[in-house]
């Protein structure tokens, strides 16, 4: 059995650098990477259209056995895209759904946006990364829930508007381009205008030796766009992702 582990792990590691070789550097089509008995009945996924590929996720969310789940954890490459994305989506929605349970007198209330589920900002345009921090960065777990925004001009006026989820969408947008830009010195671009953090934040950065509160906030606020399916034109190196993942 020991024998076999090691052999298991060696596989394992060496299929994972041959993927990222790939991605450097593209020697096979992508889906010649994965098993075409990854279906999405595999997944525990019930595939309702099949000449697409894409399904949706059963209601336990239980994947079918240990294997594919190790299959998930170590080797996700096999498993197309659109399926992991499923899969993901599914253990989110499960999530949301056992957070507002637990924190908002009812699920009406808790879309309402009143109860513990529910967090009110308020933001300068010019000032927003900074006024975010003051605002959300002790928030923790209830980063899950609700989160009403309300913008304050450059001129110092608050904006009009109900947030019905378009000012957080804004908010989320807005606060990637202002966290990710150079001048705000976390992050810098490669050579191949991809991001990765700014070795010299501690320095550069416009709130200096806050930097790595910063960059640790900056990282909720990905994982809370991340739970919300709101997706960002901000690109990451890979090197930088092959780190967090």
């Amino acid at each position: 059995k020991l024998l076999k582990l090691h052999c298991l792990t060696a596989a394992t590691k060496l299929f994972n650098h041959l993927c990222q070789r790939h991605e450097r550097r593209a020697f096979l089509f992508d889906t010649d990477w994965c098993w075409p008995s990854m279906s999405g009945f595999d997944l525990g996924i019930e595939d309702k259209n099949t000449s697409s590929g894409i399904g949706s996720v059963n209601s336990n969310l239980q994947l079918k056995n240990s294997r594919v789940k190790a299959v998930l954890t170590f080797i996700p490459q096999v498993v197309p895209f659109k399926q992991r994305v499923s899969v993901l989506h599914a253990h989110l929605e499960q999530d949301k759904v056992q957070y507002f349970t637990s924190t908002a007198t009812s699920a009406i209330h808790a879309q309402m946006g009143f109860g513990t589920g529910s967090l009110k900002v308020k933001v300068r345009r010019d000032h927003l990364v900074e006024d975010a921090y003051e605002e959300l960065h002790t928030a923790e777990s209830k980063l899950k829930g609700q989160i009403k925004v309300e913008f304050v001009s450059e001129q110092g006026l608050d904006e009009a508007g109900i947030d019905g989820g378009g000012l957080f969408k804004e908010f989320i947008d807005s606060f990637s381009k202002s966290a990710f830009s150079p001048s705000f010195g976390l992050f810098v671009p490669t050579s191949h205008q991809l991001l990765t953090p700014n070795p010299d934040s501690a320095r550069a950065s416009v709130v200096k030796s806050d930097h790595l509160k910063y960059l640790n906030f900056v990282g909720k606020i990905l994982g809370k766009a991340v739970y919300e399916r709101i997706l960002l034109e901000s690109e990451f190196a890979g090197g930088f992702l092959n780190f967090l993942l």
